[in-house]
Formats: C-alpha cells, sequence, structure tokens
C-alpha cells in the first residue's frame, strides 16, 4: 500500500468517518434510503404491487411470462418507454384479442417491435392476453400502487449523507 502522507489531524478526520459508518444503526453497504422491501426502482415497485393484488391463475401466468421474458426490456409501467413502446396497461383499451394474437406471434417490425424470441406457445399468448386485460381493469389501483411503493425513493444527492460500504 502506498503511502498517503496524512497528518494527524486527517488521519483522526478519516477514523471518525470510519466509526460513523460503521454504527449498526444505520445498516453498512447501502445508502439510506426508505424501506427497502418496496423495491428500488418503479419496475420493481410494479412487479411488487402485482404480486400483492393476486391475480388470478391465468393471470398470474400471463404476468410471469413478462416478467422473465424481454417484454419488459423495452415496456415500462405507465409510460411509453424511451424507444416508443407503449404502456401495456392500456393495451386491453386500444386492441383486440385478435390483434393482440397478431403483435404477440409476429410482432410490429414497422414499428421496431421484433416477434418475440424465442416464440410464445398458445398457452402463453393465451396467459398473457389475460394478463394485459387485468392490468388493464386493475390499472387505476396498480398504478396508485407504484406510486406509493416509490414515495421517499426518489434520489436527491445532495441530501444523502453518505454512501455507505462494508
Amino acid at each position: 500500500m502506498p503511502a498517503l502522507s496524512f497528518n494527524p489531524r486527517q488521519i483522526d478526520q478519516m477514523n471518525a468517518f470510519l466509526k460513523e459508518i460503521d454504527r449498526r444503526d444505520i445498516g453498512g453497504g447501502e445508502l439510506r434510503m426508505g424501506d427497502p422491501s418496496t423495491g428500488t426502482n418503479v419496475q420493481e415497485a410494479f412487479e411488487s404491487a402485482i404480486i400483492d393484488l393476486v391475480p388470478p391463475t391465468g393471470t398470474a401466468a400471463g404476468f410471469e411470462t413478462f416478467r422473465t421474458g424481454m417484454c419488459k426490456s423495452c415496456h415500462f409501467p405507465f409510460q411509453t418507454s424511451i424507444v416508443g413502446a407503449p404502456d401495456l396497461s392500456t393495451t386491453g383499451e386500444r386492441l383486440s384479442e385478435t390483434e393482440l394474437i397478431e403483435v404477440l406471434t409476429s410482432g410490429r417490425p414497422e414499428a421496431g417491435m421484433p416477434p418475440p424470441v424465442p416464440e410464445l406457445s398458445t398457452g402463453q399468448i393465451d396467459d398473457l392476453i389475460s394478463y394485459f386485460f387485468w392490468l388493464n381493469a386493475n390499472r387505476a389501483e396498480l398504478e396508485g400502487d407504484t406510486h406509493a411503493r416509490q414515495e421517499d425513493r426518489t434520489v436527491n444527492w445532495r441530501s444523502l449523507p453518505w454512501w455507505e460500504y462494508r
């Protein structure tokens, strides 16, 4: 380790800092911000809101297909993404079941959406459609719950005392 040539005052200040961040009551290695069980981003808050609302079986399977597939890479909760992917919670209002089947099998290449890879089974398509209609019917409650889970989770870098590491 290189000699850093700190004077005694600097050494005392570093020692005080290290003791401060090592306190058990503030934890270690985590940003101190709200309740960590509420998720750290909008997607996590959205997913936990859905899980807590307990969707019906086929709908839950559709949510799981959405959650574990590539869908959420482009589609964000309650907003159009930066790449122009629409909010899927309004899909039930905008598209018929036939149109949804077409999108879920062929994509929308002209709009930049490739067909799903790997290809979805008929059961997965049915479950996703069930999920989209359920999502639309429960949109207001889910949106409110998602935002509530995000309260006090916005990072204001100036108000943070430290990043803490262990």
